[in-house]
């Protein structure tokens, strides 16, 4: 591996006299081909984020994998699936997304989400979102 192939930037944050200074910022995902094509059909993204926080309160390491699969069965017919999990938060989410397009920016959604912790919790949605355009003449 080339140093190149590392990306690192740093960030700070004041709210209500607390310091919250991201030291280091590590993106792989964009430097190890993150979009993976099988197929004109199906393709894969693949991420993992690092971040190595330490302020005067103490200091902690969360690391982010994100992995999303994208399949097109048609022009007009797509889906995705997200998987996600944060170590630091010991977090682990699902979702699957089926968009219909009808008409040229007029969109139908279904998203599935689901989330578990380390604490046996789950939470779980089922979105519909519909968007329609109107044209004025």
């Amino acid at each position: 591996m080339k140093a190149a192939d590392w990306s690192w930037r740093g960030r700070a944050a004041y709210d209500n006299d607390f310091i919250a200074v991201e030291l280091a910022h590590l993106d792989v995902g964009k430097n190890f081909n993150p979009e993976i094509k099988f197929s004109k059909a199906l393709f894969v993204n693949l991420g993992y984020t690092l971040d190595d926080v330490q302020v005067p309160q103490g200091s902690f390491k969360a690391h982010v994998v994100n992995s999303r699969a994208n399949y097109s069965f048609s022009n007009n017919l797509l889906t995705s699936v997200t998987v996600t999990y944060n170590s630091l938060a010991h977090l682990f989410n699902t979702r699957f997304r089926l968009n219909y397009i009808f008409r040229k920016n007029d969109n139908f959604f279904i998203v599935y989400d689901e989330g578990r912790g380390a604490d046996g919790h789950s939470r779980r949605a089922l979105t519909a979102k519909f968007t329609y355009s109107f044209d004025f003449k």
